[in-house]
């Protein structure tokens, strides 16, 4: 496939980038191979904080689907055997990942409790005790966002 188009020319340049770099691609490399959604917001939506992936583009939905039909025709005229993959959140309860507004509807969800949000183990500190929080940030796991309390 000879790419014409600046669209085409970005993305068959960050497929081939991706396909030399890890032997297989995908829609994502190649969304994030072009600049249009950048890693640290791809980690956010992976981890379940941002609700579908659509929303953290630097471009359009319509212009997404361009760049993602561009991809289609140029994986099948490189004769790659595509896969379904199931993206699922790194939360406990490991929902599917939407990468979509349009996804589904029951996943639509507004604001939510902590249990919904998987933030129900996280023990909240009291404010004013710098060593007990400095103690707690060093056994931590996690990152150090303040997770926000919502309702159901």
């Amino acid at each position: 496939m000879q790419p014409a188009s600046k669209l085409e020319r970005g993305v068959v340049s960050a497929a081939e980038q991706a396909l030399r770099r890890q032997r297989y691609v995908s829609p994502l490399d190649v969304l994030t191979g072009m600049g249009w959604v950048p890693l640290g917001l791809v980690t956010d939506w992976r981890q379940g904080r941002a609700p579908y992936l659509e929303a953290a583009a630097a471009v359009s939905a319509d212009r997404l689907a361009d760049a993602l039909e561009v991809f289609r025709r140029w994986v099948a005229s490189r004769g790659l055997r595509p896969s379904q993959v199931n993206y699922l959140a790194a939360t406990r309860d490991r929902r599917p990942l939407r990468f979509t507004a349009a996804g589904d509807p029951t996943l639509d969800a507004g604001t939510a409790c902590l249990t919904c949000v998987d933030l129900d183990h996280l023990v909240f500190l009291p404010a004013g005790d710098a060593a007990l929080t400095r103690r707690a940030k060093q056994a931590s796991r996690l990152g150090t966002r303040t997770p926000r309390t919502t309702s159901c």
